[in-house]
Formats: structure tokens, C-alpha cells, sequence
């Protein structure tokens, strides 16, 4: 049911924005498989003109990653934007490094700690609200699966974080389906990099 998927994915997000006057969208690409369908969905919806892809990398962030997300964003005809966040990193790290030193010893540090994947991921959606927040009628839209949401693995205020997330009840299994299938059946034929289906999830 993937054509029924698809359609019904596109008229959900072109009733949303009727409704609320909204004109505009604004997310992150990660160059991953979540950021690739939602912009797909979205130019589809709303016209390529009115989606803005961000690209954030990070300290680790690999340049397959970065360059996935570039061709995506050429193939689909959206607008682009690189927004490095590593100095912004940097200076929350350091941060957090004179807030934990302060931070009394009855509480016991996780043995695994998950505190710098959740700063950058936080970072990115500041920096995503900050360009909704700026320009009239635009929208900043959550990438997170449903996959994500039943296995707990995305960042609340960070991936979560968004005024409409259009793939937030599809699982990660059905995505993938979905890419190859928007490759064979949108008009523009394989606009998603081969690179980013046979990407392993994060």
C-alpha cells in the first residue's frame, strides 16, 4: 500500500497547511533516510520553492553525510543552506563542563552518557526555530519516525522538536519501502541518492 501511503502522507501535510495559512517549511537534512522522505513529501505538498533544507554538521559529522544531504537538496530543487554548528557546540560543551563541575555528588553520572548527541540535535532546532521565527508564515517540521518514538530513541526539544512532524506514524521499515518506491513512481525518477537508502540507521 505505498501509493496509498504516499498519497495520503502528501494530502495530510497540504490540509495541515491550508488550514493553519501557513506558506513555508524549514528542516533539517541530515542525510538520512527521516530528513530525505519528509522533503520529498514536502516539495511534493507545497511546491519545491517553499521548502528550506538546512544542512548542520556537527564535530562528527561525516562528509558523506553533508554531501547526501547537498544532492538531495539539488535533485529535489528545494532551497539550501549549510549551517555549521560546531563553534555553537563547542561553547554549549564547555558550558555544560563548568555546570557539571558544580553539580553535587550525590547525583552518580550515567556510565553511558548521551549528552553531546542530544546537544547538537537541540542546537539544530534552535537554529531551526530561529529561521521560522523570522520569516512570516514559515514552519519548522520534526523528521522523527514512529520507530524512533516507540524504541525511545530520539531527542525530545531536538529531533521531536517541530510545528508538524508528517512521518511521526509510519515505522522505519515502511520508510524505506516508501524511498524506493518514490524513486520508481514521483516524476522525478530516483531523486533520493541510492547512498541514503542503503544508509544504516543512526
Amino acid at each position: 500500500d505505498l501509493e496509498r501511503t504516499y498519497l495520503a502522507l502528501v494530502t495530510s501535510i497540504k490540509d495541515y497547511f491550508l488550514k493553519l495559512v501557513f506558506k513555508k517549511v524549514v528542516l533539517g537534512l541530515s542525510g538520512g533516510l527521516d530528513s530525505t522522505i519528509c522533503a520529498c513529501l514536502l516539495a511534493d505538498a507545497l511546491k519545491k520553492e517553499n521548502v528550506l533544507g538546512v544542512s548542520m554538521p556537527a564535530c562528527i559529522t561525516s562528509k558523506e553525510s553533508k554531501d547526501d544531504a547537498k544532492v538531495l537538496a539539488c535533485n529535489l530543487g528545494i532551497n539550501f543552506i549549510e549551517v555549521p554548528i560546531v563553534d555553537m557546540q563547542m561553547a554549549q560543551t564547555q558550558k555544560f563542563s563548568d555546570i557539571f563541575s558544580t553539580i553535587p555528588k550525590g547525583f552518580i553520572e550515567n556510565k553511558g552518557s548521551y549528552v553531546q548527541d542530544n546537544i547538537q540535535a537541540r542546537l539544530r532546532a534552535m537554529v531551526l526555530w530561529g529561521i521560522a521565527n523570522k520569516y512570516e508564515k514559515t514552519l519548522t517540521i520534526a523528521t522523527s519516525d514512529k520507530s524512533e518514538l516507540y524504541m525511545g530513541y530520539a531527542t525530545i526539544n531536538g529531533d521531536m522538536s517541530g510545528g508538524f512532524a508528517p512521518i511521526c506514524d509510519v515505522v522505519k521499515t515502511k520508510l524505506f519501502a516508501l524511498a524506493n518506491w518514490m524513486n520508481e513512481n514521483r516524476a522525478q525518477k530516483n531523486a533520493i541518492p541510492r547512498s541514503i537508502i542503503e544508509k544504516p540507521p543512526g
